[in-house]
C-alpha cells in the first residue's frame, strides 16, 4: 500500500479528506468514530489508559504522521559494517558499553537525518512543487553554506532559490519550474556528530582523533553513534580513541533527575552545603556505567570519607611542623620496623591507585583512598606512632624515622588525590612544599619504586619486575628471591596485625568491665603456643627486629599502646584469645602514671616523670 498522510504540518486534516478536511485531528477523532458507527463499520469503541509520548516542553500528547524524510543509507559503502569494526578498536568505559553501541548500529538500516521543527540547522535543498522531487548537490550546498557563514543561520529563511538553481532549471521528473525551499532541519545528532570535523580536524592544538568522548549511556543512539558514522564517511576512521559511557543522575527513589519532574538538585547547592571537593568525591564514588544515585544520606557518607581523608592529612601536617626533609630525613634502611612497613604499604597503595587512574576507574580510587586512610593509617600506623611523635625528643631518631614516613605519606596522598580532591590537594601542598614553584596539578604522581629496592637490600620493585618477562636465568632467580622477600615481609605484618586484633579485643573486654579505663593503664601477659599457626611467622619477625635495634617487648608495648608487656614461656593462667594458640591476660599496670607520656612505671622522679621522659624534660630545662 502506498504511504498516505492526510494531515498537514499544523495537525489539521487536508482539504481532500471528505467531511473532515480543515478539522484539527483531535477534534475530528470523535466525529470519525461516530461516522463509523453510523455506517455500521464500528465493531467496538472504548478508552484505555496507557503510556503515550508527550512533548517534554508543553506536555501535550504528540501527533504521529507519515512524512517524507532525508535518510543516510547505512548499507551504502558498507558503512554499517565499517562502524561495527571500528567499535571493536575503540576502548570503552565500562566495557559493556561496546555491546550497547554495536547493538544500536547493527540493528539500524538507515539514519533519519531530518526533523520537522521551526528551529535548527536547515537542510539546503529545493523541492519541486509538482512532484516533490528534491534538487540538491555539492555545489548547491556549498553556495548556501557560504552565504550562511557570512549572514548567519537565518539566511536560509529569506534566501531566494533563484540564487542557487541553474537558470531556467526544470524538474527532471515532471518538467515544472516551480520549486520551494526545504523547511526540514538537520537532526541535532548530526550537528553534534560532526564536531570532530568542525572543532578537532583543523585545530592542531586539539588533535584528531579525540582521546575520549564522555556522555551518558543514551548517547549510544545519539552522539556516540552519529560521531562514529560521520567520521567514517568523512575521514574513513573513528573520531575517538576511547568512549566513557556513564549513567544518569537519579534521586533517592531511583528516578532520573529532570526539570519536568522537579527533582533536580543544583550542584551549587551541594557545594554551598559541603564543598566542591565533596561533590567531586561523590561523583568518583559511583561505579562506572551505573546511575549516579543522590540522596542526603549518600552525600553524608561521602562527606564522612572526605572528613577522614582531610583529617588524616591534617594530622600528618601537624606532625611535620619541625621536619625539614633535606636535613632530617632518615634513610630507608635505618627506619624502624613499623616505619619500613608503612613505607612499603604506601608504595603498594601508590601503585594500586595509579593503576586505577590509568583505567579511569575512579570508584576504585575512592575506595582505595577510604580504606587506606581509615584502616591502614588511622586504625593502625598513625594510632601506634602517635606516642613517639608526641613524646620523644624532637630530634630523636625514632621520631625523625616516623616523620620521614609521614612526609612521604602526605606527599604521595596529596599527589594521588589531586585529580579528585583538587582544591584540598592544592591547599595541602601549599603547606608542606616549601618554596612551591608550581601547582600540584602540574606535578607528577610520586614514584616509590625505590622503596622496596632499599628495604630488600638492592632488589628492584617486585611489581615492576613481574611485568617484565624478557630476563635471563640469573635475573629470574634474583627476582624469585625478591618475590619471596616481599611475600615474607607482608606475611609477617599480616600475622602481627592478626595478633594485635586479638589482643585489642582482650583489652577492650577489660575496659568494658571497668578494670581499666585506657589501654595505657594495662599490662599484657602473652604466650604463643608453638602449635599456633602464626608462631613461626611472628618468631621470624622478632628475629628481624634485631636489625632495627628493637626488642620484642618494646615493640609489643608500642604496637598495643600499653604500659607493659610480658612474654611468657607457658600459658599458666592465661585465657585463650580469638586466635587459636594465643593466650593473654590483661592486668592493671603497676607503678605510677607519668604526667607526660601517661604510661605507668615503677621508676619516677619527684614530679612522677618516667625514665623515658626525665632526660627529655631535663634537656628542655637546660635549653630554657
Amino acid at each position: 500500500l502506498e504511504t498516505y498522510n492526510p494531515v498537514d504540518d499544523g495537525g489539521v486534516f487536508k482539504p481532500e479528506v471528505a467531511e473532515f478536511g480543515g478539522l484539527f485531528v483531535r477534534k475530528a477523532n470523535p466525529l470519525i468514530v461516530e461516522k463509523l458507527r453510523e455506517d455500521g463499520s464500528l465493531i467496538h469503541d472504548d478508552k484505555v489508559n496507557h503510556s503515550y509520548p508527550h512533548c517534554w516542553r508543553c506536555h501535550g500528547p504528540l501527533i504521529f504522521r507519515a512524512t517524507k524524510q532525508w535518510f543516510c543509507d547505512l548499507s551504502k559503502g558498507d558503512l554499517r559494517e565499517k562502524a561495527l569494526l571500528a567499535a571493536d578498536e575503540i576502548d570503552f568505559i565500562p566495557e559493556k558499553a561496546r555491546t550497547t553501541l554495536k547493538a544500536a548500529i547493527g540493528t539500524r538500516l538507515a539514519w533519519c537525518l531530518s526533523r520537522q521543527r521551526v528551529w535548527g540547522v536547515p537542510i539546503p535543498a529545493a523541492i519541486c512543487n509538482g512532484c516533490d522531487y528534491a534538487y540538491v548537490n555539492a555545489d548547491f550546498v556549498r553556495k548556501v553554506s557560504n552565504k550562511v557563514e557570512k549572514s548567519g543561520i537565518e539566511y536560509w529563511d529569506d534566501a531566494d532559490l533563484s540564487e542557487f538553481l541553474p537558470k531556467n532549471y526544470a524538474c527532471p521528473e515532471c518538467g515544472k519550474q516551480d520549486f520551494r525551499k526545504e523547511k526540514d532541519i538537520l537532526d541535532v545528532w548530526f550537528e553534534s556528530g560532526v564536531s570532530h570535523y568542525c572543532v578537532l580536524k583543523d585545530n592542531p592544538k586539539l588533535g584528531f582523533p579525540a582521546d575520549m568522548y564522555i556522555e551518558a549511556r543514551d548517547q549510544n543512539r545519539g552522539w556516540f553513534q552519529s560521531s562514529l558514522l560521520t567520521s567514517l564517511v568523512l575521514e574513513n576512521r573513528s573520531c575517538v580513541k576511547e568512549i566513557w559511557c556513564h549513567g544518569y543522575t537519579v534521586d533517592k527513589d531511583g528516578r532520573k533527575m529532570s526539570k519536568s519532574l522537579g527533582n533536580v538538585v543544583v550542584p551549587k547547592e551541594i557545594i554551598d552545603k559541603t564543598s566542591t571537593d565533596v561533590l567531586r568525591l561523590w561523583a568518583s564514588s559511583i561505579e562506572q556505567g551505573s546511575d549516579l544515585g543522590f540522596s542526603d544520606q549518600l552525600l553524608g557518607n561521602v562527606s564522612e570519607v572526605y572528613r577522614k581523608i582531610r583529617n588524616t592529612c591534617r594530622f600528618l601536617l601537624s606532625n611535620l611542623y619541625d621536619f625539614e626533609k633535606e636535613k632530617d630525613e632518615i634513610v630507608v634502611n635505618n627506619l624502624s620496623a613499623i616505619d619500613q612497613y608503612a613505607l612499603m604499604r604506601l608504595a603498594d597503595v601508590n601503585e594500586e591507585i595509579k593503576e586505577h587512574y590509568l583505567k579511569s576507574d575512579f570508584t576504585r580510587v575512592f575506595h582505595a583512598f577510604a580504606d587506606y586512610c581509615t584502616v591502614e593509617l588511622s586504625s593502625f600506623y598513625l594510632d601506634i606512632v602517635k606516642d613517639r611523635l608526641y613524646v620523644e625528643k624532637a630530634d630523636e631518631k625514632k621520631r625523625r624515622s616516623t616523620q620521614t614516613v609521614c612526609w612521604y605519606i602526605l606527599d604521595t596522598l596529596t599527589r594521588l588525590m589531586a585529580p579528585v580532591l583538587s582544591f584540598t590537594a592544592e591547599q595541602i601542598s601549599d603547606h608542606y612544599q616549601q618554596g612551591k614553584k608550581e601547582s600540584i596539578h602540574l606535578q607528577e604522581f610520586a614514584d616509590l619504586e625505590w622503596v622496596l629496592k632499599s628495604v630488600s637490600e638492592g632488589f628492584t620493585l617486585y611489581r615492576t619486575v613481574m611485568k617484565t618477562f624478557e630476563m635471563g636465568a640469573g635475573q629470574i632467580k634474583e627476582n624469585l628471591e625478591l618475590q619471596n622477600f616481599i611475600i615474607k615481609k607482608f606475611d609477617q605484618w599480616e600475622a602481627i596485625k592478626q595478633l594485635r586484633s586479638a589482643l585489642l579485643k582482650s583489652i577492650e573486654g577489660q575496659r568494658q568491665k571497668g578494670i581499666i579505663k585506657h589501654p595505657l593503664e594495662a599490662k599484657l601477659k602473652l604466650y604463643i603456643d608453638k602449635e599456633c599457626e602464626i608462631k613461626n611467622t611472628i618468631d621470624s619477625f622478632f628475629v628481624d627486629l634485631e636489625r632495627h635495634s628493637q626488642l620484642p617487648k618494646e615493640f609489643l608495648k608500642e604496637l598495643m599502646i600499653v604500659s607493659d608487656v610480658e612474654v611468657l614461656d607457658a600459658k599458666d593462667n592465661l585465657l585463650e584469645s580469638d586466635v587459636s594458640g594465643v593466650f593473654v591476660s590483661v592486668e592493671v599496670a603497676g607503678g605510677i602514671k607519668c604526667p607526660r607520656c601517661w604510661q605507668w612505671s615503677h621508676a619516677g622522679d619527684k614530679d612522677g616523670l618516667c625514665l623515658r621522659c626525665q632526660p627529655i624534660v631535663e634537656s628542655f630545662d637546660r635549653k630554657v
